[in-house]
């Protein structure tokens, strides 16, 4: 059986929502007419077409994917509902193809595609609804769709290659980590029994070595506990504003850090900006979303300044000139494009512009740090070893006498 919402006319005039359980719509209409009432609209309840969506998510990528396409089908003069359906045989994931026969049902039953979106905020987020109903607004959806898929890659690029740039350090550290979790918990413990046979002093170097792993593996998970409570702790006081904006200037003044984490929020903030602005959304509207969307509270707070002299007349480049959050080229890209009748080009610029000097940035850290942190654990892992084996070398000399 099929719940179905049903809107329908009483006998004395009065419209009526109800839910009816039927095999089939025509057989739910004919269970109201037998009670007197005349059916105006019939379509599945939102709890039935929800049901129908597998559990879980959609990879970033898919969902660029699908914008793409979809833009591209809309171009290619297909309908809205047909291109959706086809999207849904299309290959997708199971989830992703069941998102796309959602919005089909959602749109053919005459509600928009933004409002359909809503259905699925994590894989639709806001900013992402918000530039569809401007598309649907101005009639350029399929225009709309192909740059929010385009912002969406880059924006996918440049995490791959953040993931990229990380992955070989991160490796070296688990090998760290693992060798001392296997010095400490099999090596040492048998060599103190080795050495304890022969009732032999052991060097001085090789007591500091011993007794720093044994209190690593007596006191190690109780530093692991201590460093996973302070992540939940800062994570749950990152929830209240004043130690938000702390944490924020914390990071900022970091010295690498900080420029990673200044350019991203541009890169980000400017992005979507100038994806909003393109889409037809209202400049006011669009800051706002903008600020919403980054997470670097300094560049949010900036954005919001920017809002409010624009609300009290102030021009945009006139808003991001006051504002101390945006640097040098920021106002002078913004200022270019308001003169020149190119904002949204001059906004991609600026993005643009951060989004490369992140991947430079990563590439040196990658060439730099790599290396020193693999020569840094390979000494390290050299000194303990070399210690640990010292007794050995005079207890063979004690016996060779």
């Amino acid at each position: 059986m099929t719940k179905y919402s049903v809107r329908a006319i009483s006998e004395g005039g009065e419209v009526l929502t109800l839910r009816v359980s039927a095999p089939d719509a025509e057989r739910a209409v004919d269970r109201l007419r037998r009670r007197g009432l005349h059916a105006v609209a019939v379509e599945e309840s939102s709890d039935e077409r929800r049901r129908r969506v597998p559990w879980g998510w959609v990879r970033f990528d898919e969902v660029s994917e699908l914008l793409r396409e979809l833009g591209s089908l809309l171009e290619s003069g297909l309908g809205l509902v047909l291109a959706l359906e086809v999207l849904r045989d299309h290959g997708f994931s199971r989830r992703g193809a069941a998102i796309a026969g959602a919005f089909a049902e959602e749109v053919a039953a005459g509600r928009l595609l933004s409002e359909a979106m809503a259905r699925f905020p994590r894989e639709f987020g806001v900013g992402v609804r918000e530039a569809v109903a401007a598309g649907e607004r101005s009639g350029t959806l399929d225009a709309v769709l192909a740059r929010l898929a385009d912002d969406r890659l880059r924006l996918s690029d440049r995490r791959k290659r953040l993931l990229t740039a990380s992955i070989h350090p991160a490796i070296t550290v688990l090998v760290a980590v693992a060798v001392v979790g296997i010095v400490s918990h099999l090596l040492i413990p048998r060599l103190q029994e080795v050495y304890a046979g022969f009732d032999m002093e052991l060097p001085r170097p090789t007591q500091l070595t011993v007794a720093a792993f044994e209190h690593l593996r007596v006191h190690g998970l109780a530093y692991l506990g201590a460093l996973l409570g302070l992540v939940a702790s800062v994570r749950w006081a990152r929830r209240f504003e004043r130690f938000r904006r702390g944490w924020h200037r914390a990071l900022l003044a970091l010295p690498v850090l900080g420029r990673v984490y200044l350019w991203s929020a541009y890169a980000e903030g400017f992005r979507l900006l100038g994806m909003l602005y393109r889409a037809g959304l209202p400049v006011l509207r669009a800051l706002e979303l903008t600020a919403a969307a980054v997470n670097n509270q300094r560049v949010r707070d900036g954005f919001l300044e920017v809002k409010a002299r624009v609300e009290g007349g102030s021009s945009l480049a006139d808003g991001v000139r006051e504002s101390p959050a945006f640097n040098a080229y920021c106002r002078a890209m913004v200022d270019t494009g308001e003169r020149s009748g190119q904002l949204e080009l001059m906004l991609d610029r600026i993005a643009t512009k951060y989004e490369g000097s992140l991947v430079h940035l990563f590439g040196r850290l990658e060439a730099t740090f790599t290396p020193a942190l693999t020569v840094a654990t390979i000494a390290v892992v050299g000194t303990v070893v070399a210690t640990l084996y010292l007794p050995f070398v005079a207890l063979i000399e004690q016996l060779s006498r």
